[in-house]
C-alpha cells in the first residue's frame, strides 16, 4: 500500500547510518555495540515519527523503515532474548491504532484509557502482568525470511524453536481461495502455525493470534488438527488482534464496559439499494433483524430498515449503542482503506456509502461489540506495521474493544443463523469471543458443517475479558 507522505528530511540520517554501523559491528562479533547502535536508531525513528502527521502518514512512515526494527529483532533473537525481541516488535506494531486510542487521554495528559490503563506499547513485564488468565497470545512476524512465533502468558514469553520458511507458509495461504481444497490447506497450515507449539496449549485456553502479512487472511478458528481432524475452534475460543499491546488494552476496556448494565442495541438491515446498483437487495435481513429484536426484548432496541437505514441515521445512533449489528452489503477497497464502505440507503442529497473514513472519525466510548454480518469486512490492504486496514480496524480505532467481521463473501441464511446464536449468547451474559465460539461450533455440528464454510469466515478482532454465563 503506497501512501504519500512528507517525511522529515530525505537526506541520509542517523538511523540509517547507525543501522549500517550496527551491521558492521555485528560482523565483527561486537553484539553489544550492534545492539546499542540499533537502539539509538529506533530512538531517532521515534523522535522523527512524532514530526509526521497523525494517521496514514505515520503508517507509511513506519512501513518504510521496518527493516531497522527487523534488524534489532533478529539481533535479540540471535542473543536468545525472546522478551526483548518482542518489545522491539511491539514498538512497531499497531502504533497508529494505539495513537487513535489516546483519544481517551486523562485530563493530566497521560495517554490512558478511561479505566486508567496505559495504552502505549507495553514492555515484556507489563504484558505478562496484564495478560488475562487462561489465555495464550500467539504473535507472528517474518524475520529474515522465516516465520517467528512468540507465545505470551502471564508466566513468561518464549519463542518457538521451529522457524518455518515464510515462502512455504505464504504459498499455502495463497491456496486458501480454493474452497474445494480449503480443508486440506488448513490442515497443512496447522502444521506451520500451531503444531510447533501445540504442546504448550492447556485445556480451556483462549488462543489469540496476532498475524503478519498474508496471515491476516487465515481463518485461524478453522485450522484443522491432522491427527483428530477437529477444527481449532472446537477445542478453544479463537480470536485475532493487531498487536499484543492492543489486545491487552481492548480486554481492559471491555472489562470496564461490561461492568455496566447492557442498555441499548442498534440493529441495521435491509437498506434500500439503488436500482442502478449491481448489488442485490437484502430482504432476508429484515427477518434477521426481527429475530434479533426478540433476542434483545426488554432493552432499548433501535432498528433501522429500508428507507431509515441511511448513513446519517446510523452515525447518529452508533455513539449511543452498547451493541451494534450491521446486516448490510460491505465493499472493501484494496487500495485505499478509507474508501471501504457499507452500502446503506441513499437520500436525494447524499449517497448510501458509510465509509471507513466516516467511522474512524467517531468516538464510540460505550459500544462494546460491533457485529458486521456482511461480506469481507476484515479485508483490506495489509500494512507491515499496522496489519489489515479494513472496516473492522476502523471500528477498533473508534474505541470498540470487540469487532466481529468476515474474511470472504458470506451466505445470507448461514449468516443469519450464526448471528442470532451469537447474540443469544451475548444476551445471556457471555463475552463476544465465547459467544462467537458457541455459534461457530453449532454450525460445525450441523448437517452442513463440513461443506458450508460460512462460519469459518467470521472472526473476532480485538479483545474481551472472559465471561461465561451460568448454565
Amino acid at each position: 500500500m503506497a501512501i504519500a507522505a512528507d517525511f522529515p528530511s530525505t537526506e541520509p540520517w542517523a538511523p540509517e547510518l547507525l543501522s549500517a554501523s550496527a551491521d558492521f559491528a555485528f560482523r565483527l562479533g561486537d553484539t553489544d555495540a550492534a545492539e546499542n547502535q540499533l537502539e539509538a536508531a529506533l530512538d531517532e525513528l521515534e523522535r522523527r515519527r512524532e514530526q509526521v502527521a497523525p494517521g496514514n502518514d505515520r503508517i507509511a512512515y513506519l512501513d518504510q523503515v521496518h527493516s531497522i526494527y527487523e534488524r534489532l529483532i533478529a539481533l535479540e533473537l540471535n542473543l536468545a532474548r525472546p522478551e526483548k525481541s518482542l518489545e522491539v516488535l511491539e514498538r512497531f506494531r499497531a502504533r497508529t491504532l494505539l495513537d487513535r486510542l489516546q483519544i481517551f487521554a486523562e485530563p493530566n495528559g497521560q495517554a490512558t484509557r478511561q479505566d486508567g490503563a496505559n495504552i502505549s506499547p507495553l514492555n515484556g513485564r507489563e504484558l505478562r502482568q496484564r495478560m488475562p488468565e487462561n489465555t495464550l497470545l500467539v504473535v507472528y512476524a517474518v524475520i529474515e525470511k522465516h516465520l517467528v512465533t512468540w507465545l505470551i502468558r502471564p508466566e513468561g514469553i518464549v519463542v518457538t524453536t521451529q522457524q518455518s520458511s515464510w515462502e512455504d507458509v505464504s504459498t499455502l495461504v495463497e491456496r486458501l481461495h480454493d474452497a474445494e481444497r480449503r480443508q486440506e490447506v488448513l490442515t497443512e497450515l496447522d502444521s506451520y502455525l500451531v503444531r510447533p507449539w501445540q504442546n504448550k496449549i492447556r485445556i480451556g485456553d483462549r488462543l489469540i493470534f496476532v498475524p503478519t502479512s498474508s496471515l491476516y487472511r487465515v481463518p485461524f478458528a478453522a485450522l484443522v488438527d491432522p491427527d483428530s481432524g477437529r477444527f481449532l475452534i472446537q477445542d478453544h475460543a479463537v480470536g485475532v488482534a493487531s498487536s499484543a499491546s492492543e489486545f491487552v488494552a481492548a480486554v481492559e476496556h471491555d472489562r470496564t464496559l461490561s461492568g455496566r448494565p447492557l442498555g441499548s442495541v442498534l440493529l441495521v438491515g435491509d437498506p434500500t439499494i439503488d436500482k442502478h446498483s449491481y448489488l442485490p437487495g437484502l430482504p432476508g435481513t429484515a427477518h434477521e433483524i426481527d429475530l434479533l429484536k426478540d433476542v434483545y426484548g426488554g432493552l432499548d432496541v433501535r432498528t433501522l430498515l429500508r428507507g431509515k437505514a441511511t448513513p446519517a441515521n446510523v452515525l447518529s445512533l452508533l455513539e449511543r449503542s452498547d451493541i451494534v449489528h450491521l446486516a448490510v452489503h460491505a465493499l472493501p477497497d484494496r487500495n485505499d482503506p478509507g474508501r471501504s464502505h457499507f452500502v446503506l440507503t441513499a437520500t436525494e442529497s447524499t449517497s448510501g456509502d458509510l465509509s471507513a473514513r466516516d467511522i474512524v472519525g467517531l468516538r464510540l466510548t460505550r459500544t462494546r461489540v460491533v457485529m458486521m454480518a456482511a461480506c469481507s469486512t476484515q479485508v483490506g490492504p495489509v500494512s507491515p506495521s499496522e496489519g489489515a486496514l479494513s472496516l473492522s480496524s476502523s471500528f477498533l480505532a473508534t474505541g470498540v474493544p470487540a469487532v466481529v467481521g468476515s474474511l470472504w463473501l458470506v451466505d445470507d441464511a448461514s449468516t443469519t443463523r450464526l448471528s442470532v446464536r451469537f447474540h443469544q449468547e451475548l444476551r445471556r451474559g457471555a463475552d463476544a469471543l465465547s459467544a462467537l465460539r458457541t455459534a461457530q461450533r453449532e454450525e460445525i455440528e450441523s448437517a452442513l458443517g463440513r461443506t458450508d464454510w460460512n462460519w469459518a469466515s467470521f472472526e473476532l478482532f480485538g479483545g474481551v475479558a472472559n465471561r461465561l454465563p451460568d448454565l
